[in-house]
């Protein structure tokens, strides 16, 4: 008789966990957003731009000797069509002098402004000289 009313009580222990979960299951997680990159090689000039939005970036220029100086940015501006990045503060500052690189991704150019051209005109991307025309590609990871 104790058999039967314990089998009775776990049949209907287990009924009803079956019937009203005591929660509800787990969401599946959230995808991270997917980083963008953009990638901008100069044509006829020996350089390159790169920067991930909201990360880190890299100008990169030939020395004409199989070398580069790479200078690390920090992105200063971004929308649809155009980044900027200016150098990163905490990074040593490469012999390039650069105080603003853009790349323009309609008009298909890597823009530069000079560090001595900064010290006479505001950091803005109006202000930097077209430094060449450029392949531009924009990654999504």
């Amino acid at each position: 008789m104790r058999a039967l009313v314990l089998v009775t009580a776990l049949a209907m222990m287990t009924g009803t966990a079956l019937a009203k979960p005591a929660h509800k299951p787990a969401a599946p997680p959230a995808k991270a957003p997917a980083e963008t990159t953009w990638i901008a090689i100069c044509f006829g000039e020996d350089a390159q731009y790169t920067q991930t939005i909201n990360g880190a970036g890299y100008f990169h220029l030939g020395t004409g000797q199989r070398s580069y100086q790479t200078q690390k940015l920090v992105q200063s501006q971004y929308n649809a069509s155009m980044v900027c990045a200016v150098p990163d503060p905490k990074a040593p500052h490469a012999d390039s002098n650069v105080a603003l690189v853009c790349a323009d991704l309609t008009a298909k150019t890597i823009s530069v402004m000079s560090q001595s051209t900064a010290e006479t005109k505001r950091v803005l991307p109006q202000n930097a000289t077209v430094f060449c025309k450029a392949r531009i590609d924009v990654l999504n990871q």
